[in-house]
């Protein structure tokens, strides 16, 4: 079989695609030679965003439980930040230092124990969760799918995050209340 130069070439779309993440900061910022900026996700400067408006959701003597993991941008940023970080995730994710791996789905009771015992039988101080259901084009499928991840990550903070204690008063960190009980983010 012959190839025809028209079949090398690259698409349109590609063009333009390879075009945009060529310009897109993030995408730079994300392979720096700087490697206290140099994450395995885009996403990742989100949670470093969210972390310098609340740095209560991150930090030293934190627990972290990040569900949807892979390939872990926000569990390296948690990391960074000195918590103890628990990612899970159905598929496999290369190591991370400061990051213990469970993988399985985080609604089996099995994964949820293992995730209980990383932590040295405490409660989870922040439960981060980036993720996004396999899109199949049907609209209302995906919504429903991506509504159900939400309830799901519901479900599993409730069950893991710690709780505030009546009384308690807030901490005032950067000119805001902070409360004693966990984070879903």
């Amino acid at each position: 079989m012959q190839f025809t130069s028209r079949l090398l070439k690259k698409s349109p779309s590609s063009s333009r695609w390879l075009q945009r993440q060529s310009q897109d900061p993030f995408v730079r910022l994300r392979t720096s030679a700087n490697k206290d900026e140099t994450y395995r996700s885009r996403s990742a400067f989100k949670l470093v965003s969210l972390f310098e408006r609340h740095p209560s959701l991150l930090g030293r003597n934190k627990i972290v439980a990040d569900l949807g993991a892979a390939p872990g941008g926000w569990s390296q940023v948690a990391a960074y930040r000195g918590a103890k970080v628990i990612a899970v995730d159905l598929n496999h994710m290369d190591p991370i230092d400061g990051v213990d791996f469970v993988q399985g789905d985080f609604l089996e009771e099995g994964v949820r124990k293992q995730v209980e015992m990383l932590s040295g039988g405490r409660k989870v101080d922040t439960v981060l969760s980036d993720m996004m259901a396999s899109m199949t084009g049907v609209r209302d499928r995906d919504v429903q799918a991506s509504l159900d991840l939400v309830s799901a990550a519901t479900l599993f903070g409730i069950q893991t995050l710690k709780t505030g204690e009546k009384g308690d008063e807030a901490d005032i960190v950067k000119g805001r209340p902070t409360y004693t009980g966990g984070n879903l983010v």
